[in-house]
């Protein structure tokens, strides 16, 4: 599976890149949302999205209402924002789950697994191929109806 980390704090992506890698994942990184929203774009690939939301240039909630402007890709936060408001702030955004730093890595595990299954299982991946792409976000996939 290819995951994007998205996390300005290199020491951050360095553990989670250690960690996926371990778990026998590939690994895309962007030092903030600007550049994660480029990664999605450029790299249909990617399978999962890890997203910190306190980063410069664009936040984590600000990049993922990007991103679901084109794509369906799964986002999980990973942040130290613990509050009900940023909870419901990032699940609004089009987060699809969300876990507080320090975390356990084992759940990150659990987490990452889960959503990418849900994901893959329930053909939300979007078909690229015959995909027809309409305006607002609408896609057409013949295949799947």
């Amino acid at each position: 599976m290819r995951i994007l980390i998205v996390d300005d704090e290199i020491e951050i992506r360095k553990v989670l890149k250690l960690l996926l890698e371990n778990a026998g994942h590939e690994i895309v990184e962007a030092g903030d949302g600007e550049r994660a929203v480029i990664a999605v774009r450029e790299d249909r690939s990617i399978d999962l999205c890890i997203m910190d939301i306190m980063m410069p240039v664009m936040n984590g909630i600000e990049a993922t209402k990007k991103i679901r402007e084109f794509s369906t890709l799964p986002v999980l936060f990973l942040t130290a924002r613990s509050m009900e408001s940023d909870k419901e702030q990032a699940y609004s955004g089009g987060g699809d789950d969300y876990l507080i730093k320090p975390f356990s890595s084992r759940e990150l595990l659990m987490k990452v697994e889960a959503l990418t299954r849900r994901y893959n299982s329930y053909s939300a991946k979007e078909n690229t191929g015959d995909a027809i792409r309409l305006w607002g976000g609408v896609v057409l996939m013949p295949d799947t109806r």
